[in-house]
């Protein structure tokens, strides 16, 4: 994926499956450094545990009818975002459909 031209240089911006355990731990960590305490002080962090549970396939019992696939956005080797692809086959089956959630 391309980025744009800032102050006349190109930004390129490489999206990655995060798949490793640290690519996991970038991915839960990144809005804790988006969302900095000083610029956004109503900001409420989710409990990091919390998020690595709810994404964790062997412990979370949604995803024995569910994928889901992890996203993070680079620039320059920074995290600069992050996004989640989700497939929930349960619910596809019950409304007779076949989507993806992100």
């Amino acid at each position: 994926m391309q980025g744009g031209v800032q102050g006349g240089v190109r930004r390129d911006v490489q999206v990655v499956a995060a798949r490793t355990r640290g690519e996991l731990r970038q991915f839960v960590n990144f809005p804790f450094a988006l969302y900095s305490e000083a610029r956004f002080p109503n900001w409420v962090p989710p409990l990091k545990m919390t998020v690595r549970d709810a994404l964790d396939a062997a412990k979370n019992p949604f995803y024995k009818e569910a994928a889901r696939e992890c996203f993070l956005a680079l620039r320059d080797g920074r995290v600069v975002g992050r996004i989640a692809a989700v497939e929930n086959r349960a619910a596809n089956k019950f409304a007779g459909d076949r989507v993806g959630y992100w």
